[in-house]
């Protein structure tokens, strides 16, 4: 876990300690490093379905998560910050 990603699984960790490093960095990764965005999805409720079934207490290193276009596609929450899409390119 890079130093900035670990400082955010902190943040978040700090006021809901009962979640696990894997789930929290799932989340960031998934609502863009957004801790507000995660804080406020996790406590509604309003997780995407990749993350709504997982266990919350998951540590680090979580399990591979596919986030997959219907994620990216829907809106969770306005303005919550919209998921970053990565490694779309050709395989070489």
């Amino acid at each position: 876990m890079g130093v900035e990603l670990a400082s955010l699984v902190s943040q978040i960790r700090d006021m809901l300690p009962d979640l696990g490093a894997g789930f929290v960095a799932l989340c960031l990764e998934a609502y863009d490093s957004d801790v507000e965005a995660v804080l406020h999805n996790v406590l509604e409720g309003s997780l995407p379905d990749p993350l709504k079934g997982m266990d919350t207490s998951t540590p680090w290193p979580p399990p591979a998560l596919s986030l997959d276009e219907d994620f990216y596609d829907d809106d969770h929450q306005e303005g919550a910050g919209r998921p970053k899409q990565k490694g779309k390119g050709p395989a070489v």
